[in-house]
Parts: C-alpha cells; structure tokens; sequence
C-alpha cells in the first residue's frame, strides 16, 4: 500500500513539474465544466478560419442527436493562450501554407496532445497536395518527430464511438481515409484531407455555405455523422469528460 502511495505521488509530482515548466495548468483542468467547449485555432497564415459557422453547426447536431452538452459560443485559440487547456478538443482548419509554429508552441502542442488534449486538423483546400497539407505535415514532425502520420483502420474505434461508419465524407472527396497519430491506443491527432467544416458551414442566409460534392445532401449528412463520432471519441476514448455518457455510447454501438 505504501508504495502505491509512493507511485501515486510521484506521478502527480511529475505531472505538475511538467506544467510549471510550460506554465499551463494541469489537463485535468479540461474536467472543471459540465458543457464541452470545441475551440478553433489560430495561427499566423492566410486563413485559419475558413468557415465562421461550422462548429456551431456541428455542435447543434451534437446537442440534438446526443446526450452531450455542447457549447455553441464561438471560441478561437492560440497556442500562447493559457485557455488552451481548458478545452478538450481543438479544431484546426486551412487551405494555405502557415508560418512555422515556434519552439515553445511546439511543445506547448506537444504537451497539450500527450496528456489528454485531441487535435482535428482540417484541409479545407480540396486539393490532393495542398500547401496547407505541407505545412501540417512539417508541422507534426516537429510535434512527434519518432511518430508519423498513418491511415486509421476501418475498425478504429472512430468509426464506432456513435454512428457505425463505414465511410468518412466532407465536402470534397480528396482521401477516403482518416489519417492521424496515436499515442499508446489512443488517437490524439485526426487529420482529414476531405475539408469537412466545409460541408457542415451554414450559410447566413440560411440552408448551406457549400455545396458537398459528388454525393450532395448524403454526403452532408455522412460529414455530421463523421463530425459528430470525431467529438464523441475525443470526449469518452481519453476518458477526459465525465463519465456518465459512456454507458450510452456503448449501448449505441452494440
């Protein structure tokens, strides 16, 4: 008993080391709010917010297609903000090439990603070899440098978390595949190459900013079912978000 104590202790004093050295408050601080918070990232390019309205498009599906509470309030964040860690999922989104991110971000991202935190990154380009593509992938060597990026499986829990998928969408069909980069036997990083904000983005006049193609309103709908398993593995797979949802998403996927 005394040396679980011991361990115990240990791995809360190295868990505070390491968040004193990067001046961010402990990830476990992602559990203080009862209503999940999905920030956008910014970052020094072109464009970082393609589309204004597609996560509080997806979080009104969220919110009425499942049990979780999900915060539509527009939030952007940077990799400096101390709020960083506050959220447990951030999207990034972009159809251009970005500057580097610095060495303190880098880790700061690093250390967001390792101990609990999820990254979607989007291309919203539409392209096969975009520049924004590049840029992200130069970006993630940086991040992990011994992991690389790889195809997540059909039988990834992704695909499972709420809507048994057997497809991804979103406005464009570059990839048919999800790729990302796990850490253990989770998956921290998700990228998607088919720009899915574009397909949930709703218009200001109404009805949608975009036209989802080649399968059109279906595969609208395949992109908020996509969006919604993607909120849904990051909430219950890393265990960040109370509990009590769990036991109806396994229900679902029976």
């Amino acid at each position: 008993m005394e040396r679980r104590n011991v361990q115990q202790a240990s791995l809360i004093v190295l868990v505070m080391a390491i968040c004193l050295v990067f001046m961010i408050p402990p990830v476990f601080a992602l559990q203080r709010k009862n209503e999940v918070v999905i920030a956008q990232l910014k970052y020094k390019g072109l464009e970082f917010e393609p589309y204004s309205t597609s996560l509080n498009m997806l979080a009104q599906y969220i919110v009425t297609r499942t049990s979780v509470s999900v915060g539509r309030e527009r939030k952007l964040v940077s990799l400096d903000d101390k709020e960083l860690f506050d959220y447990p999922m951030i999207y990034m989104a972009g159809a251009y090439d970005f500057k580097p991110f610095s060495d303190t971000q880098i880790k700061k991202l690093r250390a967001y990603l390792t101990f609990g935190g999820t990254l979607l990154i989007d291309d919203a380009s539409g392209k096969k070899n975009s520049s924004f593509d590049k840029s992200v992938k130069r970006m993630l060597g940086r991040v992990f440098p011994s992991k690389k990026l790889s195809r997540l499986g059909d039988d990834h829990t992704i695909f499972q978390t709420f809507y048994m998928l057997k497809r991804i969408a979103g406005r464009k069909l570059v990839s048919a595949y999800l790729y990302g980069i796990d850490i253990g036997d989770i998956t921290p990083v998700i990228y998607s190459r088919n720009d899915l904000g574009g397909a949930l983005a709703g218009s200001d006049f109404g009805g949608w900013e975009n036209e989802c193609t080649p399968g059109g309103d279906r595969q609208r709908e395949m992109s908020f079912r996509l969006g919604i398993n993607i909120v849904m593995y990051a909430l219950t797979a890393n265990y960040k978000k109370d509990q009590v949802h769990i036991p109806f998403i396994l229900k679902r996927r029976k």
